[in-house]
């Protein structure tokens, strides 16, 4: 529901990020997505720990993440689904109508 400190366009902005973070992670190989968060400068034994938790999910992922990794996986993720827009319902943020 929308709040007087976010407008519908912040809201579409949001869904998209998670839309494209969601999408992100299943579509792109594991390795790549952690080399997109986590930068290549890591042993074979962090990144595959990494690489498992990435395979989990966001769910997983994101908590485990400092805002600057947060940062660099929304970043990653927006850029690659940058011309990918989602359709805004019509009443998006007044509830349910009907």
């Amino acid at each position: 529901m929308l709040t007087n400190t976010t407008t519908r366009t912040e809201n579409i902005l949001q869904l998209e990020a998670i839309d494209n973070v969601t999408k992100f992670l299943f579509n792109v190989n594991p390795w790549d997505v952690f080399k997109s968060v986590y930068g290549t400068n890591h042993t074979q034994g962090y990144g595959e720990e990494k690489v498992k938790l990435i395979q989990r999910g966001v769910s997983a992922l994101w908590p485990q993440l400092d805002k600057g990794h947060r940062q660099r996986l929304l970043d990653a993720a927006n850029h690659r689904y940058r011309d990918e827009k989602l359709d805004p319902p019509v009443n998006l943020g007044q509830g349910v109508t009907g």
